[in-house]
């Protein structure tokens, strides 16, 4: 069984959320995509009276969250109430409108350090070694929004996920290196023969990287005194859990006799079962949904090229950079967009079934708060086929096809 490790006698808890459920909304709200993106980040939309250009500002609207608008006044002037009133105007023009108030058009201190509320952290599993991050570090997603409302998408990299094994006695430094040695032959023998049987094939990109002698002390039990570890870094999470099987089942007295006089030594592994998420959060003193900050010249702005999202603000930064704002605690004015998708079975019996073809959506239905405010900003209803409501605040769209209707 896994087990953890105390650093020092003062032991500090974090509260972190990491339930996927309570963030959707977020993540919704922040990373949604839209090809009416233009190079600045903002939103290449004009106020025209035209269908088509209606259509871009209301898939815009709900699939990205606050990208700038054309004018700032507009966003200024206007209020919740006032967003209102413009929804009961049954006319294309006067929803659009209200649709552009929804961005954001703020000015952008390139010169100033970033901050932002955290909402949302994300790392998405590799599929193939090339996709794997090298030995700098794997990179996770943030996604936040700031004091004034700009979303963020900060590339967090130089993260290099780590386990611990026990050792006997302690080592030297010249020790620790045979160690790492050996460990990275044995590793790279084992990982090959377990990846012959599959379609993952060993990369450079995946590996033990460096290793450090420390001293810790096991929450298993009483422990009176610090032991002796080797805390193992990897090149990404993956290869951590790997890495943490081959230990468990290798006698290191047979390959490090230099290091190991008598044996058999069995390695226990500790926290090699803790996602990457939790170890960004809880090493770097980031307490989900709280705020941190970035030196504006720690930080690498995105251009059109290579930029990641369609947030208002898409840079990247290393994560020795990143610092937690404790004292910080008040809330951004962020979007939530919350959705409810219905959909029915052949002939209106049982459960619906993606796999059956004829089981079909029939009808997405979208809200969008900004937080803090009781009233909606927007109420959109996708439909299959037509529709109509008698509340002339919801818009209505109308779709031929199911896949015209999910793609929207």
């Amino acid at each position: 069984s896994e087990g953890f490790l105390f650093k020092s006698h003062c032991v500090h808890f974090h509260a972190i959320s990491t339930n996927t459920r309570h963030q959707t909304p977020i993540r919704l709200a922040l990373r949604g995509g839209d090809d009416t993106m233009n190079s600045d980040g903002g939103s290449a939309m004009e106020d025209e009276e035209s269908d088509e250009d209606f259509e871009q500002l209301s898939e815009v609207a709900l699939d990205t969250e606050m990208t700038p608008a054309n004018s700032t006044n507009l966003h200024q002037d206007a209020s919740a109430s006032g967003l209102q009133e413009n929804l009961s105007l049954d006319t294309k023009q006067n929803f659009s409108l209200k649709l552009s108030t929804l961005r954001r058009n703020l000015p952008i201190n390139l010169n100033k350090s970033l901050t932002f509320q955290l909402l949302d952290v994300d790392y998405t599993r590799p599929q193939k070694s090339s996709e794997v991050a090298n030995h700098e570090g794997f990179t996770v997603n943030a996604f936040g929004v700031t004091q004034e409302g700009n979303s963020v998408h900060v590339a967090i990299s130089g993260i290099l996920p780590y386990f611990f094994v026990n050792l006997p006695k302690p080592l030297d430094e010249e020790q620790c290196k045979i160690f790492l040695a050996k460990a990275i032959k044995k590793f790279e023998s084992q990982a090959n023969q377990q990846y012959a049987y599959s379609n993952f094939q060993l990369s450079e990109s995946c590996r033990i990287v460096n290793c450090s002698y420390v001293s810790r002390r096991s929450i298993w039990g009483y422990q009176r005194n610090e032991s002796h570890y080797m805390q193992i870094f990897c090149s990404n999470p993956e290869t951590v859990k790997r890495a943490a099987t081959i230990f468990r089942h290798w006698d290191a007295s047979l390959d490090m006799q230099e290091v190991f006089s008598k044996g058999p030594i069995v390695f226990q592994t500790f926290e090699s079962n803790v996602d990457p998420i939790t170890r960004l959060t809880t090493d770097s003193n980031i307490v989900m949904s709280g705020w941190v900050q970035i030196p504006s010249d720690q930080l690498k702005w995105s251009d059109s090229k290579t930029r990641l999202s369609h947030c208002d603000i898409d840079v990247a930064a290393h994560f020795s950079s990143v610092r937690a704002l404790p004292e910080k605690e008040d809330v951004s004015p962020f979007l939530i967009g919350s959705f409810d998708i219905e959909c029915v079975p052949e002939g209106g019996r049982g459960f619906p079934d993606p796999n059956k073809p004829l089981d079909r959506c029939i009808q997405i239905g979208t809200i969008v708060y900004r937080f803090g405010e009781s009233k909606p900003l927007a109420n959109i209803v996708y439909c299959l086929g037509t529709a109509s409501v008698d509340d002339e605040s919801v818009y209505i769209r109308e779709f031929e096809r199911e896949e015209d209707l999910l793609m929207a």
